[in-house]
């Protein structure tokens, strides 16, 4: 399933929404190389537990019925990516699914949940097994279709993490690609940051999960690039909570390249360097920074700074002061050195995630004792989650438009 990926010259792609998305959350941003990356291949790390889960039989032999829409629904406009498919049929010799509607949507479509339903002469599981399905309109330029072929291949090769969400097959028709997916229903990172009160056993477990799923990816030469609450889903097993990474649609092969990708708040100083002065960017680096920025957020339930640049003040007033999140915020000392270790700003000395592993291991206390007083931040305070705007992609785009007067 391997496949070449060629890339065009600054694209810019919305952001993908989380399969729950109770909140906005920044856009994503793609700036592509003008040149075509090399074929390579996956190797695999030399040990993974296997996740159990039920497969969909025979997908990748999949067939399109599309059936008139269920009742109450509205009628479908005639632009491929704005039509609503809910009631759609998706027959294959041992597993038929129905699409039954419409949980997020963004600029490349809209993810649907899906239940298995009765094939004559075939039975079904009992209960029926539900799925989510992504749907993308096809491109008509072919450098794109590769692209979203490249999604299919990266994600689905890491799908048997436990800690990645599981891309079954991707399928398609004349119109669309079709990604079958896990169906998780408890919401995303970004709005549990936002709601829940949670245990410091429970943050802890979280990372860890987080670091070996990364870990994970960076084993089988695949670099998420867009790590962030978002794109990060949520199951719960009675008390356990689990998390998942998802959406590989900026994820590369390449350790290192000149792609200028990621969400703004959660891209690393080397990014906004490399877009303003040249350079390559370190793929393993960059995701070690954004994965700081989601444990950050974790932790102060806020968002620091809106971008690692010295256009930033507060992002400045950090790269000053090692013990910023310590002086002003509830983060423990332990907490503090973990936070600094993964939001070093010269990516060559930043934390590797097997020694961050280690860090978070060893970390016993996360937060200050009930009623420590905080000294008050010398810039203005930082922007709770629960305020978060879609501001951010104005923020960006006018750095991107000042160009060579960024230093």
């Amino acid at each position: 399933m391997n496949s070449q990926l060629t890339t065009t010259n600054a694209t810019i792609r919305d952001d993908t929404p989380t399969l729950n998305p109770t909140l906005p959350s920044p856009s994503t941003i793609f700036m592509e190389e003008e040149s075509s990356s090399t074929t390579g291949h996956f190797s695999a790390p030399s040990t993974v537990t296997p996740k159990p889960t039920l497969r969909c039989a025979d997908v990748a032999s999949i067939s399109f019925e599309p059936t008139p829409p269920l009742q109450g629904q509205p009628k479908a406009s005639t632009a491929p990516r704005d039509q609503d498919l809910t009631g759609t049929l998706l027959n294959a010799a041992g597993c038929r699914l129905q699409l039954t509607g419409v949980i997020g949507q963004g600029g490349f479509g809209k993810v649907y949940s899906a239940k298995e339903v009765a094939n004559p002469g075939l039975a079904i599981f009992q209960p029926p097994r539900e799925f989510a399905v992504k749907t993308m309109a096809k491109s008509s330029s072919p450098k794109h279709v590769q692209l979203q072929a490249e999604e299919a291949a990266v994600h689905r090769h890491v799908s048997d993490h436990s800690n990645i969400v599981t891309l079954y097959e991707m399928c398609e028709d004349e119109t669309y690609l079709f990604f079958i997916m896990e169906m998780l229903k408890d919401g995303d990172l970004h709005a549990w940051i936002r709601e829940e009160e949670t245990e410091e056993a429970t943050l802890k477990s979280i990372m860890l999960q987080l670091i070996d799923a990364l870990d994970y990816c960076h084993q089988s030469d695949l670099y998420h690039r867009d790590l962030k609450p978002a794109n990060i889903l949520l199951s719960r097993v009675g008390s356990e909570v689990k998390a998942h990474l998802a959406d590989f649609g900026l994820a590369t092969r390449k350790v290192v390249g000149r792609e200028i990708c990621g969400t703004p708040r959660y891209m690393g100083p080397e990014v906004y360097n490399s877009m303003t002065h040249g350079g390559e960017i370190d793929y393993t680096s960059s995701d070690v920074w954004s994965l700081g920025m989601v444990f950050c957020e974790m932790l102060t339930k806020t968002s620091l700074w809106d971008a690692a640049h010295g256009t930033d003040a507060k992002f400045e007033a950090f790269s000053e002061d090692p013990d910023y999140l310590y002086r002003y915020t509830h983060v423990s000392q332990q907490s503090n050195t973990m936070l600094t270790q993964m939001l070093e700003v010269d990516p060559e000395l930043r934390i590797t995630l097997p020694e961050l592993k280690k860090l978070v291991q060893n970390t016993d206390v996360f937060f200050k004792p009930s009623g420590s007083e905080l000294t008050l931040p010398p810039l203005a305070s930082s922007v709770l989650l629960e305020e978060e705007t879609m501001s951010q992609t104005a923020t960006f785009r006018q750095i991107t438009v000042q160009g060579n007067a960024l230093k």
